[in-house]
Parts: C-alpha cells; sequence; structure tokens
C-alpha cells in the first residue's frame, strides 16, 4: 500500500512542482519558486504518509515518502529542464548572456583562456541544469523520504483515556 498512497502523492507534488517551474520563465520569480519547489517535495512525502493505511510506522511513511518525493522531482525536473531550454533559447541563447555579462567576468573569463561563448554554450547550459536537476531529484526523494517518516506514525487517532483520568458528570 505503500507504493498507491506514493504514487497518489507524487503526482499532486510533481503537478505543483511543474506549476511552480513554469514561474520560472518570469525571472523574478525565480527566487521563490525555487524554495517552494522543495516544500512542494516535502509536503509530497508527508501527504504520502497522510494517505497510508493503518498500522502506519516510519518505515512505511519514509517509503511512501521517497515514492512520492522521487515521482514529484522526476515531473518537477523534467518539465524544469524544458522550461529553462524553452527560456535559453527566447532569451537569445549564449549571445545575449554574453553581451549582458560586465565586463569585469568576461576579463576573468578571458583571463583563465575559456571564450565566454563557449562557457555559454546550449550543450554546457544544458548539462549544468540536468546537473542542477539531479539534485533537486535526490533532494525531493530525501525530502519525501524524511517528511513520511515524521508523518507516519503520528498521523493516529487519538486514544481514550483509560482508568480514572476522565471526568464524570
Amino acid at each position: 500500500m505503500t507504493g498507491k498512497a506514493g504514487l497518489k502523492a507524487g503526482l499532486v507534488g510533481g503537478g505543483v512542482a511543474a506549476i511552480l517551474s513554469f514561474t520560472t520563465f518570469i525571472p523574478c520569480l525565480q527566487c521563490v519558486s525555487v524554495p517552494l519547489m522543495f516544500l512542494a517535495y516535502a509536503m509530497a512525502g508527508a501527504l504520502a504518509a497522510y494517505w497510508l493505511p493503518k498500522p502506519r510506522t516510519a518505515g512505511d511513511g519514509a517509503a511512501a515518502g521517497a515514492v512520492a518525493g522521487a515521482l514529484a522531482g522526476a515531473l518537477g525536473g523534467i518539465v524544469w529542464m524544458i522550461v529553462s531550454a524553452v527560456s535559453y533559447s527566447v532569451m537569445g541563447g549564449a549571445d545575449y548572456i554574453v553581451r549582458n555579462l560586465p565586463p569585469e567576468v568576461l576579463d576573468m573569463l578571458r583571463g583563465y583562456g575559456l571564450d565566454p561563448l563557449t562557457v555559454f554554450a546550449p550543450s554546457v547550459v544544458n548539462a549544468v541544469n540536468a546537473g542542477c536537476c539531479a539534485v533537486m531529484f535526490l533532494a525531493a526523494v530525501g525530502l519525501g523520504a524524511l517528511t513520511g517518516a515524521i508523518f507516519g506514525p503520528s498521523r493516529g487517532e487519538p486514544t481514550p483515556p483509560t482508568g480514572g483520568e476522565g471526568i464524570d458528570a
């Protein structure tokens, strides 16, 4: 049952992460969307633990949360890569980036013997995006498992008081 709860929660978290990935088209929203993606991955793990059937353990919650985080991270990462590639090409590619770099940065790159157009070539930018995507995926799995382990056993029905603890009317 951990897989079913993890898949459902992963689809929800992946949808939220995909929507947040689309907001990165607006550069000033990137500083808000990226932290919210981490929150979406954590919430996917908590949601997976919430949807687990009884009896719930921390291990079951972590497993369901890891599945949810992996699915959410994969969906969010795929959309992120597509949005980044489209944004890079719409923006003007390496020429646009190099034209807008400060002269000090251009001098520094040339001082190291690097051609700025090569540094910001599409293949390099895509490789860096893939690396970021891999780190985000691992973070999604970890956050999903962590929140699943925390919220899995904590979602229990309140136990009625035993003995003389209740107040008699």
